[in-house]
């Protein structure tokens, strides 16, 4: 299937994929399927995304040695509370 596009209607075609994220081809087809197209994520998403998977991974770890020994030493607290304020100034950078 062929289909023809303006230069101004191509334009804007190529700048919505951009925008997405996506080739044209899928774009196009999402939406032929009555997909909604979100913009893709900014570049520190990921980043942001993968700091927060840490963090949370050194939090349950915490949380399991607590449960397990049914006590939490000072140092694991400030532990976490470290980790907590670095969740939040990654959030926060990231706005």
């Amino acid at each position: 299937m062929t289909v023809r596009f303006t230069e101004e209607e191509y334009a804007a075609l190529k700048g919505k994929c951009e925008i997405a994220g996506m080739k044209m081809e899928p774009f196009v087809r999402a939406l032929v399927e009555g997909c909604r197209i979100k913009p893709a994520p900014p570049d520190s998403y990921n980043k942001l995304r993968q700091q927060l998977s840490a963090i949370g991974n050194n939090l349950n770890q915490l949380t399991h040695i607590a449960n397990a020994t049914g006590r939490v030493s000072a140092s694991q607290l400030d532990r976490a509370q470290s980790l907590l304020e670095d969740m939040w100034h990654c959030v926060r950078d990231s706005l």
